[in-house]
């Protein structure tokens, strides 16, 4: 079982792909990025993974690559995200929507709606300590932004979203300069 660098770096590239996807991505997507992450072990320290991860994530993959595996996660309010298991990484990443107010919640799916067609990918964003009013209120300022603008702002907040979970998955903390931050 995959819980820490060390095993990361041991473990079958079949197997290492899998984590990634269920416990990482839990989604199968677009392996590019896995291969490519994978492709570069051993790491020596949890920074050179991380560093690794973004840069592949970054610059390793088309822009149309990183459009699947974006819109392959799920969106902020999405029942699976926030219904499916209580101790799940979206429940506990969007715990701000489990008591949105239902008027709230419409106007967030609309507002996803007009996104998702002005963008041509889902409205990402690290939800972590974030109430419904400032997911709703950060979508909204977010469609003022130019195509360009907002597909980087989404790459970075998917990275943020996933630099956190490897981070946890792997009991990386230890290992990170101080002031390491998401």
């Amino acid at each position: 079982m995959i819980c820490d660098m060390k095993s990361f770096n041991e473990a079958s590239e079949q197997d290492a792909r899998s984590w990634f996807r269920e416990q990482v991505l839990e989604s199968n997507v677009c392996d590019v990025w896995i291969n490519q992450i994978i492709s570069q072990r051993p790491f020596g320290t949890a920074e050179q993974f991380l560093n690794a991860a973004e840069t592949t994530w970054r610059d390793g993959l088309s822009e149309s690559q990183r459009i699947i595996m974006m819109n392959g996660h799920p969106e902020i309010g999405q029942a699976e995200a926030t219904d499916g298991d209580p101790n799940g990484m979206e429940a506990t990443e969007q715990r701000g929507m489990k008591e949105c107010p239902p008027a709230l919640a419409a106007q967030i799916d609309a507002d996803k709606a007009v996104y998702r067609q002005r963008f041509g990918f889902i409205y990402m964003i690290f939800a972590t300590g974030l109430s419904a009013n400032d997911l709703a209120e950060a979508l909204r300022e977010r469609l003022n932004n130019t195509r360009e603008e907002e597909l980087e702002t989404a790459i970075t907040e998917f990275w943020r979203i996933n630099r956190k979970r490897l981070i946890d998955k792997l009991g990386l903390m230890d290992g990170l300069a101080e002031g390491a931050h998401f």
